[in-house]
């Protein structure tokens, strides 16, 4: 019995020793702190190192997005002015072809070898107000000059119609050495469609009734419409704009007749006209007054 106290003795003693030891060698223990402790899961302080704050955050990715926009349309302008660069000539080279189509479309294929459009000429016949008035314009448009071999052979005279029946008419004429229209082209009109507008030629070939006339054939008095006991048959429902077309295409002859010296220094004077074109214009004339048809639209 005595035995067994003293083992048990021994062991209380042995456990308050090991107890001790442990306590001096893990240090100090927090009775209040649980064995495990938790520490909740919370977003860092928005002044804690290492965490810039929200306000600087949103800061810089506004000022990124705006340098990136920035650099967008930098980027977008500078490939529009290289694009516009590098197709300038052929957008140019392209205009140039079609101006020179609408004006070298009054001379016929083979009347000229030269390059007109080079070398326009300046209209500065005196007095200036009997030339505008003639062409229409005020100062005159340049002229172009057509040429074969060497020798001038045609002019293209820009022409302003003032009295159109909707507005101004502006029109290309061809006129050869000797005095004769070549050719027309309507350049720009405000006529009303299906009537005045078919002077335009994929309307009509009205105009066509114009080439190979002069202006001593027909005479002064023939360059009118039949209406007003002309030569030339005006459009039906369209007396106004073929008065005007018809006084145009008369000015512009005589523009070239009293301007020859201007135009084409020396070459060949006009020739004149054959007796039996004032009969036949009159034939003409008698012979189409009866089926001439006027609309209200003059």
């Amino acid at each position: 019995m005595k035995r067994r106290h003293a083992r048990l003795a021994w062991l209380q003693h042995a456990g308050r020793f090991f107890h001790r030891t442990r306590r001096h060698s893990s240090g100090p223990e927090s009775p209040a702190s649980p064995e495990f402790p938790e520490s909740p899961a919370s977003p860092e302080s928005p002044g804690s190192p290492g965490s810039p704050p929200a306000s600087t955050s949103t800061s810089t990715s506004t000022l990124g997005s705006a340098l990136l926009l920035v650099l967008l349309a930098v980027l977008g302008i500078g490939l529009t002015s290289l694009l516009q660069r590098c197709s300038a000539p052929r957008i140019a080279a392209e205009q140039q072809a079609a101006q020179e189509r609408a004006l070298l479309a009054v001379l016929p294929p083979g009347s000229f070898d030269n390059q007109p459009l080079v070398q326009p000429l300046a209209l500065t016949a005196e007095p200036l107000a009997s030339t505008a008035a003639l062409l229409g314009y005020q100062p005159p448009r340049p002229a172009f000059i057509a040429s074969r071999d060497g020798q001038p052979s045609a002019v293209i005279l820009q022409v302003r119609v003032p009295k159109g029946y909707a507005g101004p008419i502006q029109l290309l004429i061809g006129i050869s050495v000797d005095g004769r229209v070549l050719g027309i082209s309507v350049r720009e009109h405000h006529e009303t469609p299906g009537l005045g507008a078919r002077i335009e030629p994929q309307y009509s070939d009205w105009l066509l009734g114009f080439n190979g006339k002069s202006r001593r054939s027909p005479t002064d008095a023939g360059w009118a419409v039949q209406r007003d006991n002309g030569t030339f048959d005006q459009m039906a429902g369209a007396t106004i704009t073929s008065r005007a077309m018809v006084k145009a295409v008369h000015q512009a002859l005589q523009y070239v007749d009293g301007q020859r010296a201007q135009l084409f220094g020396s070459a060949q004077q006009p020739s004149a006209a054959p007796p039996a074109d004032d009969d036949a214009a009159a034939e003409s004339a008698a012979h189409d007054s009866g089926t001439t048809q006027e609309d209200t639209h003059d």
